[in-house]
């Protein structure tokens, strides 16, 4: 019946939509509807199982993962491991996916999920889970000097299902497996191995043993040694060799030999680059673990003299400004540092900076100068910029008041030759009749063969001859009343006139005229501005008061 809570418990599944109808009733019995929907949840789908760790023989340490989960029924699910053979359960009901501690079972174990309403659903492919295998794995081995043990063994455990996994140990037996050389430890390296063939013992979680074998031989390949250089700066000690070595037994060291003397000048160390050197022959000296040392041919180490070189490019900006860019190369090399200066053959560039590009703010002669990272310069010559002036347009002058029309263009920064440019049209040195309508007019400076900077579009209009006014008709008024009077006009201003055609200080239709008390005549026309149509007369006439006869 009706409840004050708005939550419905136990409600019994219906088949169909809706399957409810929800009524609420406010204190003074109004009813409002809705409906509601609860049908069975749909069939369970059956879940997947596989495999992840082997289980010891001895111990429950399998692990075993839900890969595919179920889906239909009512969430949450829990899932259990069955036993294929008995249909007993291994692993009680869990949500958890992954089973833990799981025994080996070689007929295999199945999962059933069992939903929130009690439905249940059971794997039918057993998942076959035997003990876990004898461990086995790989080496990867470091060759063995002759005169000393400098052999390595790294070990690698296979990994995968069907092995117990977990954390391993390693034991090093000679080749028969029957001489212990190195005790059991935890890391999977063996170091400073005599040449020879070895067993690898490596014993799992389970304490199941598998062996490997690994041959270190003393086939060490021949030491060799060499170097790049990049020169000193003149006068300091700012050369660099990259020392480099191949074969020989790992670790190597680098050492630094002056040629002249034999002296060590640096190492031996690690790193194979050695820097601040100064101008000098010099060897590269490398020593492998064997004791094996490796001379370089000798590596001169010169001194950097030449001067890098230097172009340079304008840009020119209509706006009054220019750009004057410096592009260094060569001489030492980089990082190349510019400085500016203003003036024929000027020499005092100030402060030097990785900026290239300098903002000329007026006409001048400027050069640019380079230093490379010795501080060796180079001086552009001479580089004078003209900055131009852009033309300007001060007015337009038109032949014709109305109409088509050519046109007079006045303009200043004009002193050559002027070329014009029409709505946007190619820059000519004639114009031409400009017809009706409204325009734009660029021009531009031609000098020695170059368009110089154009000037900004300038706007004008070229109006037509306006049409006489329509719609005028005399009127006849009272005498003393007011007459309107009526005209249009196409594209332009209707303007009122007196009999004696001065202007009446009125524009537009109609116009209501003064209290007339006797005949008036007005004159009308069209006008855009200069343009101006024709006039047409209009008449006001007075009607006198009739005279009484008897």
């Amino acid at each position: 019946g009706p409840q004050a809570s708005n939550v419905f418990s136990n409600i019994t599944p219906v088949a169909g939509t809706p399957t409810h109808t929800i009524r609420v009733t406010d204190v003074c019995g109004n009813t409002s509807t809705t409906t509601g929907t609860i049908n069975n949840p749909s069939a369970i789908t059956t879940a997947t199982i596989s495999a992840t760790t082997a289980s010891c023989s001895s111990s429950n340490t399998g692990v075993i993962k839900v890969t595919v989960q179920s889906g239909g029924g009512l969430p949450p699910f829990r899932y259990s491991l069955i036993d294929a053979v008995t249909s007993a359960v291994v692993m009680a009901p869990q949500t958890s996916t992954t089973f833990t501690n799981v025994p080996d079972n070689a007929t295999g174990y199945l999962v059933r999920t069992t939903d929130d309403c009690g439905n249940a659903v059971t794997s039918s492919t057993p998942l076959l889970f035997p003990a876990a295998t004898a461990p086995t794995g790989s080496v990867v081995t470091t060759p063995s000097c002759v005169s000393s043990s400098t052999g390595r063994i790294v070990v690698t455990p296979s990994a995968g299902a069907t092995f117990a996994g977990g954390t391993f140990s390693y034991a090093l037996y000679n080749a028969a497996n029957t001489v212990l050389v190195r005790v059991t430890q935890a890391s999977p390296v063996f170091n400073n191995l005599a040449a020879g063939t070895y067993t690898v013992r490596i014993t799992d979680q389970c304490g199941a043993l598998g062996t490997v074998e690994a041959i270190i031989d003393n086939s060490v390949p021949a030491l060799t040694a060499t170097g790049s250089i990049s020169p000193t700066c003149s006068g300091g000690s700012s050369g660099v060799i990259a020392a480099s070595a191949s074969g020989g037994s790992l670790p190597r060291t680098f050492s630094i030999v002056l040629q002249s003397s034999g002296a060590i000048i640096a190492g031996p160390q690690t790193d194979s680059v050695f820097a601040g050197l100064a101008a000098n022959t010099y060897i590269v000296r490398v020593t492998d673990a064997c004791g094996t040392i490796s001379n370089s041919a000798n590596l001169v180490v010169g001194d950097l003299t030449s001067t890098p070189t230097l172009s340079t490019t304008t840009a020119l900006d209509c706006d009054g400004g220019s750009v004057l860019s410096g592009y260094g190369g060569g001489g030492s090399g980089g990082p190349y540092t510019y400085g500016l200066c203003t003036g024929t053959a000027c020499n005092s560039f100030g402060t030097f900076s990785t900026a290239s590009t300098f903002t000329i703010p007026s006409s001048g002669t400027y050069r640019v100068a380079v230093r490379d990272r010795c501080g060796l310069q180079t001086s552009s010559p001479d580089v004078v910029i003209n900055i131009p002036t852009k033309a300007v347009i001060t007015g337009v002058t038109k032949s014709n008041t109305c109409g088509a029309t050519n046109i007079t263009v006045a303009a200043t920064n004009v002193p050559n030759t002027p070329y014009y440019s029409l709505d946007g049209g190619n820059f000519t040195t004639t114009i031409g009749s400009v017809p009706v309508g409204n325009h734009t007019i660029r021009v531009s400076n031609f000098n020695a063969g170059t368009f110089e900077c154009a000037s900004d579009a300038f706007a004008f209009t070229v109006s037509s001859t306006p049409s006489n006014p329509t719609g005028t008709s005399n009127v006849s008024i009272c005498n003393g009343a007011t007459a309107s009077l009526t005209a249009a006009c196409a594209n332009s201003s209707v303007v009122w006139y007196n009999a004696s055609l001065v202007a009446i200080p009125f524009t537009g239709s109609p116009y209501v005229t003064p209290n007339l008390t006797s005949p008036t005549t007005y004159n009308v026309r069209c006008e855009d501005g200069a343009c101006r149509s024709g006039f047409v007369t209009v008449n006001v006439t007075i009607n006198n008061p009739p005279t009484a006869r008897a």
